[in-house]
C-alpha cells in the first residue's frame, strides 16, 4: 500500500480466494469481509481506493465471490465503514457467471469504478471455455460491437460520470517484444472502434 501511495496509485484491485464449498461458505464470507474492512482501512490512510475484481465461482476460477449481486451485497456491508471500496467489473467472468453482462452493469452500477473488456468461449463442451484472456470476436462472445453497447449502457446508467469510467482490453499475447506492440496497436485499435460506434449512436 505505501509503495502503490508513493507511485500515485488511487486505485488497487484484489480478488478473492477458492470457493471453499457450501458448506463453509458463509463462514468464508465472513472472513473475507473481515480483510476487506481491514484492507479498506488501511487503504483510506493512503486515499486509495479498494476494488474488488469478482472472478468466475462455476467455471474456471472457482472463487468465492462470483456475480454481481453477492460482490455489491458483500461490499456494501464493507461500505458501512470504509466508503473506498467498489468494483473492477470483468465482462469475461461475469459471462462465465451466467450473468446478463447488462443487467449485472445495472445491479453494480452505484460501485463500478472500471471495467475490463475480457472475452471467453461460454460453450462448456469447447476446450476454449473458461478465462484465457483471448483475442476480442469469435468464437468468443465479446465483440467490438458488443463493447460498444457496453459503454453504452455504462453510459445511459451513468457509471463513474462524475470521475470518468476507465476502461482495460484484457488480452494475453504471445511474450515476445514484437507480438506485445501487435497486441497494444490491435487493443487500442478495438477500443477505438467501440468508442466511434458510441459517438455515431
Amino acid at each position: 500500500m505505501p509503495l502503490a501511495a508513493e507511485i500515485g496509485a488511487k486505485n488497487i484491485a484484489i480478488v478473492t480466494g477458492d470457493d471453499p464449498g457450501p458448506e463453509k461458505w458463509a463462514d468464508g464470507i465472513e472472513a473475507l469481509y473481515e480483510s476487506l474492512c481491514e484492507i479498506a482501512e488501511t487503504a483510506k490512510v493512503y486515499k486509495i481506493n479498494l476494488l474488488l475484481e469478482p472472478l468466475d465461482r462455476f467455471a474456471h476460477k472457482k472463487r468465492i465471490i462470483g456475480t454481481t449481486d453477492e460482490t455489491v451485497e458483500l461490499l456494501t456491508r464493507v461500505q458501512k465503514t470504509s466508503n473506498n471500496v467498489g468494483i473492477a467489473f470483468d465482462t469475461a467472468h461475469a459471462a462465465l457467471n451466467g450473468e446478463d453482462i447488462f443487467e449485472a452493469l445495472e445491479i453494480g452500477k452505484d460501485l463500478i469504478h472500471q471495467i475490463h473488456f475480457s472475452n471467453a468461449v461460454l460453450d462448456k463442451k469447447s476446450d476454449l471455455y473458461g478465462d484465457f484472456h483471448m483475442e476480442i470476436g469469435e468464437p468468443g462472445f465479446l465483440t467490438v460491437e458488443k463493447i460498444s453497447a457496453i459503454l453504452q449502457k455504462a453510459q445511459e446508467l451513468d457509471i463513474q460520470a462524475e470521475d470518468g469510467l476507465r476502461v482495460a482490453v484484457e488480452v494475453r499475447g504471445k511474450l515476445n517484444k514484437e507480438n506485445c506492440m501487435k497486441n497494444e496497436t490491435n487493443l487500442k485499435n478495438i477500443l477505438s472502434d467501440a468508442l466511434q460506434d458510441l459517438i455515431v449512436q
